[in-house]
Order: C-alpha cells, then structure tokens, then sequence
C-alpha cells in the first residue's frame, strides 16, 4: 500500500513533481518576452560578420558558389540558434552573384505578425563577387503538434516564392546560386 507522503519515483527516475513541472512549461504563450523578441540590429551584425569571415578573400567562381552559399546559410542559422531566441523558427536565404556592373533587384513577401516576426538581412560585395544574405525570424505559437501551427504556413509562403522566382528566373542564370536554410 502507497503511504500519502511516500515520495514517488517513476522508472526513469522521474519524480510526479517534475512531470507537472514540464507540462507547465508547455504553455500557448502569444508573445514573447521583450528580452527575447527577434531583434534586426543585432542579427544584421551577426550576418555581416559572417560574410565578412566567408567571403573577404573569395573570387567568384561558379563551380564553388553553391557550396558557400550552403556553407554561410548553415553558419547564420547555427549562430541564430545560438543565440537563445526561445520559439523562433528561422529561415535563412543567401544569394551569391557574379559582380559585372549590372543590377539586381530583390523583394519579398511575407505573410506574418509584425509584432513577432522580424527579419534581418545584409550586402557584402568585393571586385568579383556580391553577396546578399537574409534571415528571418517567426515566432512559434504553439508548441503542441496537435495544433495548427502558422510558422508552418510563412514557411511554405517564403518557400513557393523563392521557389517561383527560382522557376521564372531559372536555377543558375547568369551564374548566381541561391541558397535557403529552413530550421526546426
């Protein structure tokens, strides 16, 4: 017979305590703390220094282009990650170019909360080369997976328009590579 004070202990050497704990860190939270909101500034600095690092002594070249591009994406979102943005999603677009003397043109569209969801993006050129990358940052709702969850949805707008951009414009035209990093 269990005793009312006895201290109960499950097989993985959890206590009931610890268990209402983390059920109660799964909260549906709308906004997150101001200490933690996605800020631009300090992600445009952290993008900047990367390209910085990656591209200060590169020349163009298109044979290695789309490995940087995956190299620096890679690098932005792990940083991004290190950076402690609690229920941030991030998805991560760099684009390298031949610099000839022409220009380009980029937009983008989202669908999101302006409260939350925030991007950050920066240049790098040199004499052979142009790099633009961009970050984005959206905020996840629901930490449940039996809800429907809108981070979801801006990833899938932010794919179909780079993805119909990529099919108009073509994959390597004028040599250029992009690279997109979505992440969990």
């Amino acid at each position: 017979m269990i005793e009312p004070n006895q201290d109960l202990t499950f097989v993985g050497g959890t206590k009931k305590d610890e268990i209402v704990e983390q059920e109660l860190l799964h909260s549906y939270s709308l906004r997150p703390k101001i200490s933690q909101k996605f800020r631009s500034a300090d992600v445009k600095e952290l993008i900047h220094s990367i390209l910085l690092a990656n591209l200060a002594d590169k020349e163009y070249s298109s044979e290695t282009c789309n490995d940087l591009t995956k190299t620096i994406c890679f690098e932005i979102k792990d940083k991004l990650k290190s950076m402690q943005y609690d229920r941030y999603k991030f998805v991560v677009q760099c684009v390298i170019g031949e610099q000839k003397g022409a220009g380009i043109n980029m937009s983008g569209r989202c669908f999101w909360d302006s409260d939350t969801d925030n991007f950050a993006e920066s240049i790098y050129m040199n004499e052979s080369l142009f790099c633009v990358a961009a970050a984005y940052g959206i905020y996840y709702y629901w930490v449940s997976s039996r809800n429907l969850i809108h981070c979801h949805f801006v990833f899938f707008l932010l794919f179909f328009y780079v993805l119909s951009i990529l099919c108009k414009y073509g994959f390597s035209r004028n040599n250029n590579f992009v690279g997109i990093i979505f992440s969990g």
